[in-house]
């Protein structure tokens, strides 16, 4: 548990990593625009008590080292992106999980979050090559199997009993993922011992892949299900938004922002404001083929708001 480490802040600023644009998106809005950010995202962090800048995608090592030295925590979405492709989500989100180890062996408390391809995406890093598998689960709301070891983790082993037998009892996490990952993937790999496997799910394609993992040494977590849909997504008939999912979503959010306070580390004064989400405009996505109510939509170019003289 990391109950000793003191809270540095109470205001944590979380650092979102946008996503190569989807091609319905692209589609609908135009070939101006790069990236994205789902807005369902933002509300997740802020619904827990964080504040949200975005990091962009295409920079160098160097840009990423900065942002990170400024804010408390990352967010590593979902999406629909190659690990293969240069210069986008998968090669920023390796800068940050190689700066993020960096800091940890040095003493800094700096925790990574992990949803679906950002789940993905940080055992991908740690492997430092492709260990996914095709699997079926693209709109599946399913329970947590959860293993032994979840009783004892940080991300859970602190959680109100009522939340464990929500998560362990009723189909609530919504699941949209055609890659899975294993135990034995993660042995063929050798970082098995690096990872505490805390649940499981099954599809038609393949038993007990993971569904939550946490690093054994530092403060990386990740769940292949999307917690953020069951408050802010309604599209899908699929997705659950009966109370007890939305508790335990609250629950991720609340825990990853706790995570986060108990990092110092912060902006010049007024700069975090000059990073912050809210200089961007948000599209309503009126779309019934493209899952998100709103999001941000990124032009190559696209900065934070200049500094004020």
């Amino acid at each position: 548990m990391n109950e000793d480490i003191p809270i540095r802040t109470n205001s944590p600023i979380i650092g979102i990593l946008c996503v190569d644009i989807a091609h319905k998106l692209r589609e609908k809005y135009g070939r101006q625009f790069t990236s994205y950010l789902a807005a369902s995202y933002v509300k997740f962090v802020e619904g827990g008590g964080g504040r949200v800048v975005p990091i962009w995608i295409g920079k160098d090592r160097g840009y990423y080292k900065k942002m990170l030295q400024h804010i408390n925590g990352v967010l590593l979405p979902g999406g629909a992106v190659f690990f293969h492709e240069e210069n986008g989500f998968a090669d920023a989100g390796k800068y940050i999980y190689e700066i993020a180890t960096e800091m940890n062996k040095k003493g800094v408390y700096f925790p990574i979050f992990g949803i679906c391809l950002g789940f993905e995406l940080i055992l991908y890093a740690s492997a430092q090559k492709e260990l996914r598998q095709d699997c079926d689960s693209v709109g599946n709301s399913l329970a947590l199997d959860f293993q032994e070891s979840a009783l004892n983790s940080r991300l859970f082993g602190s959680a109100p009993k009522d939340i464990m037998s929500i998560f362990s009892t009723e189909t609530n996490t919504f699941n949209y993922h055609k890659y899975c990952i294993t135990k034995d993937d993660l042995k063929d790999s050798k970082i098995h011992e690096e990872w505490k496997i805390l649940s499981t799910n099954s599809d038609a394609k393949v038993k007990n892949y993971i569904s939550s993992v946490e690093h054994v040494k530092y403060p990386f977590y990740g769940v292949q299900f999307h917690p953020e849909r069951n408050i802010y997504e309604h599209k899908s008939k699929h997705i659950i938004h009966s109370a007890n999912a939305i508790k335990c979503s609250n629950y991720l959010a609340v825990f990853f922002v706790n995570e986060a306070r108990k990092n110092g580390n912060h902006f010049e004064k007024g700069e975090e404001y000059r990073h912050s989400i809210h200089n961007f405009r948000f599209e309503i996505i009126d779309d019934k083929d493209i899952p998100w109510e709103q999001s941000y939509l990124f032009q190559k170019d696209d900065d934070y708001p200049q500094k004020k003289s």
